[in-house]
């Protein structure tokens, strides 16, 4: 998957009361670039990030990943 596909992603897995994307987009350009600078390395040249279980929409842990090649920030 891509950084924006990812990002999208990131955004429909929280609760709408558990992210604030215009305060993350202030900061970080966009929620691709927070993905960028919060991601962690899978070690096969993807990255990732997890939304807690607090955060997520399901209420369990979300991992959501993609493929630095694939970023375009």
């Amino acid at each position: 998957m891509s950084i924006k596909q990812a990002a999208k992603e990131f955004v429909q897995a929280h609760k709408p009361s558990r992210i604030d994307v215009d305060h993350i987009t202030k900061g970080f350009g966009s929620i691709e670039g927070y993905l960028y600078a919060e991601g962690q390395s899978t070690g096969e040249g993807g990255r990732y990030v997890e939304v807690g279980g607090f955060d997520s929409i399901s209420g369990n842990p979300v991992i959501i990943e993609w493929y630095e090649e694939s970023e375009e920030i």
